[in-house]
């Protein structure tokens, strides 16, 4: 009876996405949003000549709702193996489950949320205490604010930051300056 109890015990911590990643050289998401879907469209493209790539993703949503998302919305992974871990990607301790420092990239995704910028800004610091500083590795990460984007860009030379806003917007005056790029 002992035994059986610990058994499921581990079982169900494996099911919720607790466990320690053990791959290396793997890009690493941070966060969920609805751009997860052509992100990891683009990886599974990407990887196609790779030898057993590897996507984890750490998110604050539970395990299973990520997997049945993923399967539905991408499909096919090939060769890429996507790993989901539930935990939040701000907190030491959870980021730590995702094995950053043994990462080949890092992809930050805004939350939606009040202060997204801020836990970007806190995710990067994370990753820069668990992997060393300079980081080994590129880091993108999605930001809304102009503000925030300088104290970003100060963390490390490792981090490029995004801001989609931004980029919709250049994109939508050349779309008006050439016809056909639209």
């Amino acid at each position: 009876g002992v035994m059986t109890s610990g058994i499921e015990r581990k079982l169900d911590e494996l099911r919720r996405g607790r466990s320690l990643v053990l791959e290396s050289d793997h890009t690493l998401i941070l966060g969920w949003s609805s751009k997860i879907t052509p992100i990891l469209k683009e990886l599974v493209i990407a990887n196609e000549n790779q030898h057993r790539p590897v996507v984890v993703i750490l998110a604050d949503k539970d395990k299973v709702a990520m997997v049945e998302q993923i399967t539905a919305e991408v499909g096919e992974t090939r060769n890429t193996r996507v790993i989901c871990r539930t935990g939040r990607p701000c907190e030491l301790a959870d980021l730590e489950i995702a094995n950053p420092a043994n990462a080949r990239s890092v992809i930050v995704l805004l939350e939606q949320h009040d202060n997204s910028d801020s836990t970007n800004i806190k995710i990067a610091l994370a990753l820069r205490k668990l992997a060393g500083s300079p980081l080994p590795f590129p880091v993108v990460v999605e930001m809304i604010d102009e503000i925030n984007v300088d104290a970003m860009r100060r963390i490390d030379n490792s981090v490029h930051v995004v801001r989609p806003g931004e980029l919709i917007t250049r994109i939508i005056v050349q779309a008006t300056r050439q016809p056909g790029l639209s």
